[in-house]
């Protein structure tokens, strides 16, 4: 065998190399997601076709309006002004942080505060649903269909500043009046 073919066969060696590893390494980062969210809830939250924000608010200030319960925890909220957020600018780098490891703190414990739920997230696949409630003083996000909270502290407020631009501009773009923002 010459000396050309011996690299050649070396480089290919040792790309099959790096790249079992780059493999092998984002596999093992996002087992912790799996563990947490479950591999559905991933699933919606990446692809998801359909996504809504939805504000929460324990009584229904907007009187007549159409509002949706939810319960986190054991405490019942309303949901209301829906956004349907699908193609919103920024989307695709919120879905990426909510599904990447180091965008929480998975070992950071339960908080000692009562939780002050501001938004919902909801990610629908099919029949498949991921809704996570954000709470952005406590910084914390909690996926309700596996009841699973987690500091979200890392992301908190890049993720808080993509949903009250969502919020400040509406989600097709026209702004909102000033007297219904908060």
């Amino acid at each position: 065998m010459n000396r050309g073919k011996i690299v050649i066969v070396l480089m290919l060696v040792v790309g099959v190399g790096l790249a079992s590893f780059a493999w092998w390494h984002r596999w093992r980062r996002s087992q912790t997601v799996l563990a947490n969210w479950g591999s559905e809830a991933a699933d919606a939250i990446r692809t998801g076709e359909k996504v809504e924000l939805f504000r929460i608010g324990q009584t229904n200030r907007m009187a007549g309006a159409e509002a949706e319960e939810i319960t986190i925890g054991n405490q019942t909220y309303l949901l209301f002004d829906r956004r349907d957020i699908t193609n919103s600018a920024g989307l695709i780098h919120a879905r990426h942080h909510l599904l990447h490891e180091q965008g929480f703190a998975w070992d950071a414990g339960d908080a000692d505060d009562e939780p002050t739920w501001d938004f919902v997230l909801r990610f629908t696949k099919g029949q498949s649903v991921a809704t996570m409630a954000l709470d952005f003083s406590g910084q914390r996000a909690r996926l309700l269909e596996r009841d699973r909270e987690v500091s979200m502290a890392p992301i908190s407020q890049a993720l808080q500043k993509f949903i009250l631009d969502i919020m400040a501009t509406g989600a097709s773009g026209t702004a909102i009046p000033e007297e219904d923002q908060e």
